[in-house]
């Protein structure tokens, strides 16, 4: 075993041993340039690979452009499909709205578009390099009618009102302004004479005038007070009930819904004949003063209702938690109805009062049927009813007539600018 390991034999010469042993240096520069062999081809295959990707990109930018131009083209397609379809149906409904701005609209898009393709061009080499942006495609919006919905011309509604408030109104005022310049009477229309403002200086000289608008101004004055009152009393005693409310507020309307002639007679009667003989021990047949109380009685007991409905309404308003703490400060009675209740229901007070006046001013039942009684006193629409349709003077009756619409305009301002109405409004 020994003889099968061989050793360096010392008597072999140095020229053999070095033949078998490679030069160092050479072996190093061998390496060296093996290195720079393979750095070199590396370089090589880096700049070739640039070069490549340079030269491929403009063609991915080209077939992405082509790519969103296809896939904007058939999103295209799609949508002027939709469109098609909603314009056909819309047109057989006969709710098409014709937009001609959206036209223009399109032109407008289209000239964007071309000017962005111009601006493309004018980038150079880097933008062949780099891709396109993503163009945004803008599509045209369309306002359609709900549907279900058709849209009216609002005098569709307004016109059979204004048509009816003009026959209803402005007709007979204005055959009433006609009438007050001529001096015409019905026994003999052939002798109809233009008098100008003759009629109007007639009745303002008279004294019969005057006399009725001053027992028409008392007979006002008189009822509506009463009315607040006895509403006020009711709508209080109405307030604290909780049950039956509503059927009570529906029964104390049954008198204004009655014919007003038939409570006129019915009052008439009572007064003249009834219970005002055995209570007040008054003559039967009465005079004046049954007259007037005929008047009184037929306004007041016809509005009370009415107003207790409303000023229970005003009522609501104030709240419990207020009267509380006037209480808790202190308040009195009649602090608490000045300071709290009044400030509260003074709008429905407001309404309550200019209603009821101007309906007493144009009452004409109970004087019809109490003019045998009244003698020479005569409410201002008496008057007129006795002068048109007794006497049968047309032109001196429209004269009135049109007075008392005045009169009743000046009241209904001065009590506005009195009470502040606009509050309730």
């Amino acid at each position: 075993m020994t003889d099968s390991v061989k050793g360096p034999n010392p008597d072999e010469t140095p020229d053999k041993a070095d033949a078998s042993v490679p030069d160092p240096d050479a072996l190093e520069e061998a390496v060296k340039a093996a290195l720079d062999e393979l750095e070199a081809k590396l370089d090589r295959m880096a700049a070739g690979t640039e070069r490549q990707e340079v030269a491929e990109a403009p063609a991915d930018a080209d077939e992405a452009d082509e790519e969103i131009d296809d896939a904007e083209d058939e999103e295209s397609d799609e949508i002027d499909d939709v469109a098609d379809d909603e314009d056909e149906e819309f047109k057989d409904d006969e709710n098409f709205e014709d937009d001609e701005d959206f036209e223009d609209d399109d032109e407008d898009f289209e000239d964007d578009d071309e000017d962005f393709e111009d601006d493309e061009d004018d980038e150079g080499e880097y933008a062949e390099a780099v891709p396109r942006p993503k163009k945004v495609r803008r599509t045209r919006k369309r306002s359609y009618a709900p549907a279900g919905r058709v849209e009216h011309n609002p005098w569709v509604f307004l016109g059979p009102l204004v048509a009816v408030l003009t026959i209803l109104t402005v007709l007979p005022l204005a055959r009433l302004i006609f009438d007050s310049l001529f001096e015409r009477s019905l026994t003999a229309p052939e002798d109809a004479r233009f008098s100008h403002v003759r009629n109007f200086i007639d009745v303002v000289d008279g004294r019969d005038w005057w006399l009725a608008v001053a027992l028409t101004l008392v007979v006002v004055t008189v009822a509506v007070v009463a009315q607040l009152l006895l509403g006020a009393a009711f709508a209080g005693t109405l307030r604290r009930i909780t049950f039956g409310g509503p059927w009570v507020q529906a029964l104390l309307l049954a008198p204004f819904v009655l014919m007003p002639a038939a409570v006129a007679t019915a009052w008439r009667d009572g007064w003249v004949d009834g219970f005002a003989v055995n209570w007040f021990q008054i003559e039967p047949g009465g005079g004046q003063l049954t007259a007037l109380a005929t008047l009184l009685s037929h306004e007041v007991w016809r509005g009370t209702g009415l107003t207790t409905v409303i000023l229970l309404a005003g009522l609501s308003r104030v709240k419990p938690s207020l009267l509380d703490a006037a209480i808790a400060d202190g308040a009195t009675a009649r602090q608490r109805i000045t300071h709290v209740v009044l400030p509260a229901v003074a709008p429905a007070v407001a309404v309550v009062a200019l209603y009821r006046s101007l309906d007493a001013l144009r009452s004409i039942e109970a004087p019809i049927l109490t003019a045998d009684s009244l003698g020479d006193l005569s409410t201002a629409s008496h008057l007129v009813w006795t002068t048109s349709f007794t006497d049968f003077e047309i032109g001196l009756g429209a004269a009135m007539a049109l007075l008392l619409i005045l009169l009743a305009a000046a009241l209904g301002l001065l009590l506005t600018l009195l009470m502040q109405v606009r509050r309730a409004l």
